[in-house]
């Protein structure tokens, strides 16, 4: 059974595990609708590329509880994420962190960039 997923308005279908999707959208091209894990393998593969830290631990079991998300320590850019956090939250998360970056110079598949669009104008 699929389930439609929506990150900041951008919809692709969640399938099983390891079946691909593709559906034209509404932006003018045809974009590959891509299952969430491998969304998320882009952003992780993008945070690297730029040099940044992912810290994947569990998160809130402290006094003040956070989510996720980017931060500067000693220099040095990370982007927490909390591992109880489902996909889409994790993608989310990301999306915010990495779209506050320059990538106009970086090659990303036209949904990733999509994705990242959308949440620099939703922040």
């Amino acid at each position: 059974m699929l389930r439609l997923i929506d990150v900041f308005g951008v919809k692709w279908q969640k399938p099983h595990l390891y079946e691909p999707v593709a559906t034209p959208e509404k932006f003018g091209v045809n974009l590959i609708t891509m299952h969430p894990r491998k969304v998320l393998q882009h952003f992780e593969d993008l945070a690297e590329k730029l040099g940044i830290e992912i810290v994947d631990e569990k998160l809130g079991e402290t006094e003040f509880p956070v989510k996720g998300g980017l931060c500067k320590v000693k220099g040095t850019f990370k982007i927490f994420l909390d591992r109880s956090e489902s996909i889409e939250a994790r993608i989310e998360i990301l999306a915010k962190a990495l779209s506050s970056f320059d990538l106009e110079n970086v090659y990303l598949l036209p949904y990733i960039r999509e994705v990242l669009e959308r949440s620099r104008r939703s922040h």
